[in-house]
């Protein structure tokens, strides 16, 4: 992975500039062919009990160990522990390794989203009305938050070029009044 920092392009996208998109392109040079797969034949495992050796392609071998039958999947600790032995003994475990069975709300819930899909939404359900667009773009002025609703704003003009073209709700205050948003 490459983590490139580089001057906005806004004020750089010009033919004599280095940061330019033209410059880039020009200078793109493929680290890898992440479309090809080389032709291999599938390899598969059938069923096995305790642990299985298998050949890969190259010659490698990997093992295979499944889970005791009273391997208890519900214990955190015990699916760390079960964990780091299978990487210290360079082991791949199958089976149920961890689950969590305290009831937690799904993202659905945490987000408050409509039951009906949003396709079958009306318009005035999926816009907010102006009142809470307000609130959520002063309450932006105001706090400058990290997180929001997402929705489009009208930066004060003495905002950079990049910030204005970005330009979105970060309170979330507009969600106090979810039914208007969705």
């Amino acid at each position: 992975m490459l983590d490139i920092i580089s001057p906005c392009v806004t004020f750089n996208n010009h033919d004599d500039s280095t940061k330019s998109y033209s410059w880039g392109r020009q200078k793109e040079t493929p680290l890898n062919e992440l479309n090809f797969i080389p032709p291999y034949e599938e390899i598969t495992v059938g069923y096995y009990e305790g642990e299985m050796e298998v050949a890969m392609h190259d010659g490698s071998r990997v093992v295979l160990k499944k889970l005791d039958p009273d391997y208890d999947p519900t214990s955190k600790l015990n699916a760390f522990q079960t964990l780091e032995e299978a990487r210290q003994r360079q082991q791949f475990i199958t089976g149920l390794i961890y689950i969590n069975q305290q009831e937690r709300p799904d993202l659905h819930e945490l987000l408050h989203f409509s039951e009906m899909p949003l396709v079958h939404l009306p318009p005035e359900k999926l816009r907010p009305s102006r009142k809470p667009w307000m609130r959520c773009w002063r309450s932006c002025k105001r706090e400058g938050a990290v997180i929001g609703c997402g929705l489009p704003l009208r930066p004060h003009p003495s905002t950079s070029a990049c910030a204005r073209r970005s330009a979105v709700c970060r309170s979330g205050s507009c969600h106090a009044e979810a039914g208007s948003l969705i």
